[in-house]
């Protein structure tokens, strides 16, 4: 938009997308067109962030603009809560199961309406299949203005304000659960789906500072990338990090494996694997130097002899460096444990997972497990963090969690994110859950223990809902 623009000129175009409201009713919108479906073609990055990455609101006289009584109804679902005040330089997204096919009055884990194609796309139907407002059933694989909402936080909420001096990452699961099921080819909906949500990542963040690992509801479920895969549609998703220059040959990486030779885009390609480079945004001159993050595609499990072997020259060259330090990111918790040899534990300054939709904070060994950004959980969050006084990145509850706390049957909304407390399991399946989550932990100390002996894990949980 111009300068002198009205955001009621953008709103009436896209006001789901385009608008919030202050939670202290001032007599003014707030405009993000970050999200506006057609800012990528008629603005800039730096005309949509200003000069120095700063969101600007714009003033609406309320005396010629009537807002949406949905928009006003998302605004009233978010008074209550308060900001958390919480802010980082680190910022965590994962498992944000994002359903493009959004029944809005369904129940299950994924409530998909009928008829599912490429012309629908995005849109939310209720249970009559007519098309409606994309409002939140508390309980199934959410609908796109969930994450969005999520990631308008982040931006609100980054320290510094500019997200050229951030970084993002992401512990994989994009799609929602049962990707397949009554929809077009993965071919056709895998790139639809990145592409959105890239394109939106990347109207804030530079490719640099972006890292994403695969899930197991990345691609085909369960093996993107693994033996029996479809190539097809392994590229459909890798295609999008590569042009975009998320995934880059630029640290000039070279690696042998079985007498053939690799860069790192084609070792992607292939596995789903990649190193890179962290940018130097961070105050102590010694956490720039030799600073990078090295994401697993734990689909393959951690017998897999060619990542296996990547893993250790990345690790090898860091190590070598002075001051080198990395961060390992990788979906399945049991895999990232397990994975990391002991001799190169003193570089790690931080390793992270999803997968399980809990939060579990940094433990001794400065692994975190980060919460999913989907309804089909106990809660739906997103992390901020800062590197402590050591270089390393720590998490906990009462600094860095924060949950989506707006009111069911009611529109996504920046405001309603905030914290009240470590959260309690609330979902109707919270028994199941939590007899799940003690067994899940158990296992994952038995077989941590295990690893650390050398033994296997199977590459996937067995439970069949994550």
């Amino acid at each position: 938009p111009i300068q002198d623009e009205f955001c009621y000129d953008i709103v009436e175009q896209s006001p789901e997308s385009c608008m919030m409201w202050s939670r202290t009713n001032q007599p003014y919108c707030k405009l993000s067109c970050y999200s506006c479906e057609h800012e990528p073609t008629i603005f800039n990055q730096q005309q949509i962030r200003g000069s120095n990455g700063e969101y600007r609101p714009r003033k609406e006289r309320m005396n010629t603009y009537y807002p949406p009584s949905d928009v006003l109804n998302a605004a009233k679902n978010c008074t209550a809560v308060k900001d958390d005040g919480h802010t980082g330089q680190i910022l965590f997204i994962s498992d944000i199961h994002i359903e493009p096919w959004y029944n809005v009055d369904g129940s299950g884990q994924v409530s998909r309406y009928s008829g599912a194609s490429m012309s629908n796309i995005w849109q939310c139907h209720d249970s009559s299949n007519k098309e409606t407002s994309c409002t939140l059933n508390g309980k199934s694989d959410p609908p796109y203005p969930l994450w969005l909402s999520g990631m308008e936080w982040i931006r609100d909420h980054a320290n510094p304000k500019d997200l050229a001096q951030t970084i993002l990452i992401m512990g994989g699961d994009t799609q929602a659960h049962s990707y397949t099921t009554g929809t077009p080819p993965l071919t056709q909906t895998v790139p639809a789906l990145m592409d959105k949500v890239l394109n939106e990542i990347l109207s804030l963040f530079k490719s640099e500072n972006i890292f994403y690992a695969a899930g197991n509801n990345d691609g085909q479920h369960d093996i993107i990338f693994c033996s029996g895969s479809d190539p097809a549609v392994n590229t459909a998703w890798a295609l999008p990090f590569i042009k975009n220059g998320i995934v880059n040959n630029d640290l000039n990486r070279v690696y042998t494996y079985k007498n053939k030779t690799y860069n790192s885009i084609t070792i992607f390609n292939q596995t789903g694997y990649y190193i890179k480079k962290i940018p130097a945004i961070f105050n102590k001159s010694n956490e720039n130097e030799a600073f990078y993050s090295i994401i697993l595609n734990t689909n393959l499990g951690t017998g897999n002899a060619f990542q296996n072997a990547l893993f250790s020259q990345d690790l090898e060259f860091v190590s070598k460096q002075t001051n080198g330090a990395v961060l390992i990111i990788g979906h399945h918790p049991n895999v990232v444990q397990a994975i990391i040899p002991k001799q190169y534990q003193s570089i790690v300054k931080g390793s992270f997972s999803g997968h399980v939709h809990y939060f579990q904070p940094t433990d001794s060994e400065k692994f975190t497990i980060l919460p999913a950004t989907t309804q089909a959980a106990s809660y739906a969050a997103v992390m901020t963090a800062d590197l402590d006084s050591n270089g390393d990145i720590v998490m906990n509850w009462d600094t860095n969690f924060n949950q989506y706390l707006g009111e069911k049957d009611a529109l996504a909304a920046e405001d309603c994110w905030g914290y009240n407390g470590k959260p309690s399991i609330t979902n109707p399946d919270s028994k199941k859950e939590k007899k799940e989550y003690k067994k899940w932990k158990a296992k994952l100390k038995k077989e941590h223990k295990k690893g650390k002996k050398g033994g296997l894990f199977k590459h996937h949980f067995p439970n069949g809902h994550l």
